[in-house]
């Protein structure tokens, strides 16, 4: 909804701009901006897992949940990807940089008893990780199963002993 001053008969001379009426400019503006703030705002919000993200104020139409799991042997990185297949993805693993892209094609229809559901959901996407040293990357592999994609990013031996626990000195 739009909040606008009301008048009983419109200007001739009325014009709009980006959705901001000019003759009321102070007011105008300011309506403008917050629509804009609340529209931003909303839209990041995760609604079944379709809201639309934005990088330089384009919108990205399927942005993946990404997990990053470590433990002493290994760095796994998961990724949900529904509705997709091995097909449409690809994982590229270079010293220092793990990559996964892939597109998303997506149309369910559904008729009911007085109306006919029709969903689309298509977009691509590329999320880049920068890894640390010490990982083994010719042993490094991918599985995809069910919709899920599981990077196992296996350490070193070396990385391994590297790692020591610290003692805490100091009082409190």
């Amino acid at each position: 909804m739009n909040l606008t001053t009301w008048r009983s008969a419109p200007k001739a001379s009325r014009t709009t701009t980006n959705d901001v009426n000019t003759d009321i400019a102070p007011i105008g503006s300011l309506q403008y901006e917050v629509n804009r703030l609340f529209d931003q705002f909303f839209d990041s919000w995760p609604v079944m897992g379709t809201a639309p993200r934005y990088v330089n104020n384009e919108v990205i139409a399927f942005y993946p949940k990404m997990d990053i799991r470590e433990d002493d042997k290994t760095i796994n990185v998961c990724a949900d990807l529904p509705g997709m297949t091995d097909k449409d993805i690809e994982v590229t693993l270079a010293p220092g940089m793990l990559t996964i892209r892939g597109e998303r094609k997506e149309e369910t229809n559904r008729k009911e008893a007085g109306y006919t559901l029709c969903e689309r959901t298509f977009g691509q996407f590329e999320r880049s990780f920068a890894l640390p040293n010490g990982l083994d990357i010719d042993k490094a592999h991918a599985t995809f199963k069910n919709g899920a994609l599981t990077v196992a990013l296996p350490k070193t031996a070396e990385a391994r002993k590297a790692v020591r626990k610290l003692e805490l000195t100091g009082h409190n």
